[in-house]
């Protein structure tokens, strides 16, 4: 399956991304809230498609762009990827 991971710290998002190839999975790799919004627009058909990925991994503070707050207006535009 397609994940989105948005970490700011380098070194955990290495770990994460490692631990997720394992299982053979393509990964999309952003260091902060504003660039997984980013991704989010750019890989969608329409404004915030299911099929974009299949799940979203994100750090819950990161600077420019909170996590928590991304993932609130991620929803608030209908997005429903399980995060």
């Amino acid at each position: 399956g397609r994940v989105l991971v948005a970490e700011d710290d380098a070194a955990m998002r290495d770990l994460v991304v490692e631990i997720l190839r394992a299982d053979r999975r393509e990964i999309v790799e952003v260091g902060s809230g504003e660039e997984m919004l980013e991704v989010l627009r750019e890989r969608s058909v329409a404004t915030w498609p299911e099929d974009a990925f299949d799940v979203i991994v994100t750090d819950h503070r990161m600077p420019n762009g909170n996590g928590l707050a991304t993932i609130e207006r991620i929803r608030r535009a209908g997005c429903s990827t399980p995060i």
